[in-house]
């Protein structure tokens, strides 16, 4: 937890997020089931309240697994993955998270 509190404190998002989220009590990553119901634990929403984001492909097609919405930030313009279900939602960068959000 001490790496995730330093990446969010040098990227200068401590007053906005209320929640930072760690597999590392679980011992189980990503793409587990498990991982990915610790927002259900955390905060108390359903699945399908859930915008998932990520960077990263296999990510999000493990969160799209489990339920969640999800949007993939493709910054390099790859392919998706070949498995499937594909994401819900993509875009080049974070700024394209926002038409997600307005749906």
């Amino acid at each position: 937890m001490d790496m995730l509190a330093s990446a969010v404190k040098s990227a200068g998002m401590e007053d906005v997020l209320d929640h930072v989220i760690s597999v590392d009590p679980i011992r189980l990553f990503k793409t587990s089931p498990e991982s990915y119901g610790l927002v259900q634990q955390t905060i108390s929403v359903n699945k399908d309240e859930v915008l998932f984001v990520s960077s990263n492909a296999w990510d999000v097609l493990g969160a799209t697994w489990f339920g969640f919405t999800t949007h993939w930030v493709n910054r390099q313009g790859l392919p998706f993955e070949t498995l499937t279900p594909k994401p819900h939602f993509s875009g080049a960068d974070l700024n394209s998270v926002l038409s997600s959000l307005s749906l």
